[in-house]
């Protein structure tokens, strides 16, 4: 489509999301994700903190797929490691602010 730019998220803005949790499946849709960075210790890169709004998916450790945190950038890059923010702060009209811990999170797509 003519003057429409590819952002790299399935959803508009960069902070919007889709919250999938843990122990349910439940899917919460229609999130505005509150934390404007998270931050990844690598291995190898040692702690990184990206930018909300430059990631476009997190998946957390769920053995035997992934057996780290994993953030999906923008541009492709992969981190593994340890996402550190815990809890994550979500907002969405239904449900209001949200405090989840990072325990009951399986994914986070943006």
């Amino acid at each position: 489509m003519a003057g429409r730019k590819a952002t790299g998220h399935w959803f508009g803005g960069g902070k919007n999301a889709v919250v999938v949790l843990r122990k349910t499946g439940q899917v919460i849709n229609n999130v505005l994700i509150e934390d404007a960075s998270f931050e990844v210790v690598t291995e190898d890169l040692g702690t990184r903190s990206i930018r909300t709004n430059r990631i476009k998916s997190i998946v957390y450790r769920n053995l035997p797929t992934f057996p780290t945190d994993m953030l999906r950038l923008l541009d492709g890059t992969e981190l593994n490691g340890v996402v550190t923010n815990d809890p994550v702060t979500i907002s969405t009209p239904d449900l209001g602010e949200i405090r989840v811990p990072k325990r009951n999170l399986l994914s986070i797509i943006f």
